[in-house]
């Protein structure tokens, strides 16, 4: 057991101070549709629905994940209440311990680990502190590339348990397949054409099939084989999350184009860095000219780290270019290194994919990517390049203020400061959540309509964003949507929904929940529910279908 030195100590204090201050910022801010659905999503399941068979939306998956301790929460409490406070805490406290652990793994390249750890453990999508198919995934991706490509004392261990992690990340981003596809590809390719053995892939795929042997037991004790491929055309024919070529070349266009057009400084910095990564790779070798593109680059990556703070935090990407260059400036930088920012550069590439969130999605996913570039920048800088070594230690401060200033300002979701956020919310599922007084009143209002009109109704239907009501939902009630993250009432999903009813005319629903905020996209939607006998009427907060008597 390696005896704890000075820096050790220093991260640690710096984590249980990140800890701290996030544990008290994570009250502050009403949920976001996302980080409610997914509550709702296990929810769902708690109540007895079955996936694939009763929820059709791609991002399901990772609910299964979470279930049990979701059910543990449910079954010591007694009820929902207070479930999104404890859910963000719960996130908190995971994304703390793998920071740790990445630590552990790194702490041999010096102060540079340090930055690396804190940037994990800073790293939220949106500020939302959630384990759902983004935050969970993250996790997932950084335990699976550490353990893969920075093995400890027990390597067939660590390659077991990476696969194991890859698993789970494809539950929550099932594009992460075709990752598994090329890396096996590429083995087979280096063994037939060049004779050359990677350990590792059998132990690796072993942990995939482990889970993926515990997933399909528990789908197949829950359905059947014929229900479940009834329903996967239904699965793969979300708008959200299509699978098209089309929709995958869209995705990337529209990717490179906020890339690029996200600010000023990106507009000048990007087309910057792609003229310097050129230059780099012509010139690979020369050392001189080496330390010149470093300079440069690392310069470039300040510009763009100040230019993806406008409009949201995308910062992390300007460390993909950096990796980049490194990697392409430093011949004997470590393979390990290499691989590991590869298996970064696949998540970006399939997170773009299966998100319909583009860069803010992808923004999160070049975190696996940070990791590798600054310690491949650290290795590749020598102790005597004192301004090389200055400006690295500039892009990770910068980046961990910035970091910082962002959760102390912006509340998602919230269009107010934290100065504002001073009403606490005190029964339900948002119980502890601090949000402005108007969000609150709204809040307790359509809570009370809830509780007076909700009882003895079988299968509800909200459709509102305000997804945290299908949190209120006692055992015997069900959803009665083909998804709960129903924001549409167009043509097609209308028609989605029709076919949902087709297949399972047990959850056609009795209870039909529309608050105020939703009324204006009811096109064609009263006359839909009135074909199953859901009559209107208005309240307070918005329109009840109920069945008439």
């Amino acid at each position: 057991m390696r005896r704890m030195n000075k820096q050790d100590c220093l991260v640690l204090v710096l984590l249980l101070s990140g800890l701290v201050f996030s544990f008290w910022r994570a009250p502050f801010g009403n949920p976001s549709w996302d980080e409610t659905s997914y509550l709702a999503m296990m929810h769902r399941f708690w109540l007895g629905d079955i996936p694939i068979i009763h929820e059709w939306h791609p991002t399901q998956f990772s609910a299964l994940l979470t279930l049990p301790i979701y059910s543990a929460y449910l079954a010591i409490h007694g009820s929902a209440d207070g479930v999104v406070l404890f859910m963000r805490y719960l996130f908190l406290i995971v994304q703390a311990l793998t920071a740790i652990f990445l630590y552990t793994r790194i702490r041999k390249y010096g102060w540079i680990s340090l930055f690396c750890a804190l940037l994990f453990f800073l790293t939220a999508k949106n500020e939302m502190y959630s384990l759902n198919y983004n935050g969970l995934g993250l996790i997932l991706a950084m335990l699976a590339a550490v353990q893969l490509f920075l093995k400890g004392k027990h390597p067939k261990l660590d390659t077991y348990l990476a696969g194991i992690a890859f698993a789970g990340l494809t539950l929550c981003t099932p594009h992460m397949v075709f990752v598994y596809l090329v890396y096996s590809i590429v083995l087979l390719f280096r063994r037939v054409c060049h004779s050359e053995t990677e350990g590792g892939w059998g132990i690796f795929t072993l942990g995939i099939l482990t889970i993926t042997g515990i997933f399909l037991a528990v789908l197949l004790s829950e359905g059947s084989v014929s229900e479940y491929v009834s329903s996967i055309p239904e699965l793969l024919s979300g708008a959200d999350h299509s699978s098209s070529l089309k929709t995958g070349i869209i995705q990337y266009l529209a990717l490179a184009k906020m890339i690029i057009t996200n600010s000023v400084f990106t507009m000048i910095g990007v087309p910057a860095y792609v003229v310097l990564l050129i230059l780099a790779w012509k010139n690979r070798g020369k050392k001189k000219t080496g330390n010149r593109y470093l300079m440069i680059g690392l310069l470039l990556t300040i510009v763009l780290l100040i230019g993806y703070q406008f409009g949201n935090n995308y910062s992390m990407v300007a460390f993909v270019p950096l990796g980049i260059l490194v990697f392409i400036l430093d011949q004997r930088a470590e393979e390990e290194l290499k691989k590991f920012f590869l298996s970064g550069i696949g998540y970006m590439l399939m997170m773009n994919l299966s998100s319909n969130t583009i860069l803010n999605g992808v923004q999160l996913a070049s975190t696996v990517c940070m990791v590798p570039a600054l310690l491949a920048t650290s290795d590749l800088i020598s102790p005597k390049k004192k301004k090389a070594l200055f400006m690295l230690g500039c892009c990770g401060i910068l980046m961990i203020g910035m970091d910082v200033v962002h959760k102390l300002t912006y509340c998602y979701v919230d269009d107010a400061p934290l100065n504002l956020h001073a009403v606490s919310e005190e029964e339900g599922p948002m119980r502890g959540i601090c949000s402005t007084e108007e969000n609150v009143q709204s809040y307790e209002d359509l809570q009370s309509i809830w509780d007076q009109s909700i009882e003895g109704h079988q299968n509800v239907l909200i459709y509102s964003l305000n997804r945290w009501l299908y949190l209120e939902l006692q055992p015997g009630q069900h959803v009665a949507s083909h998804t709960i993250w129903l924001k549409s009432t167009g043509e097609s999903d209308l028609q989605q929904l029709s076919r949902y009813y087709e297949k399972t005319p047990d959850r056609i629903p009795d209870y039909v929940l529309v608050p105020y905020q939703s009324e204006a996209d009811l096109e064609g939607f009263s006359e839909f529910l009135s074909a199953y006998g859901l009559n209107p009427e208005q309240t307070s907060a918005g329109t009840i279908y109920e069945k008439g008597e």
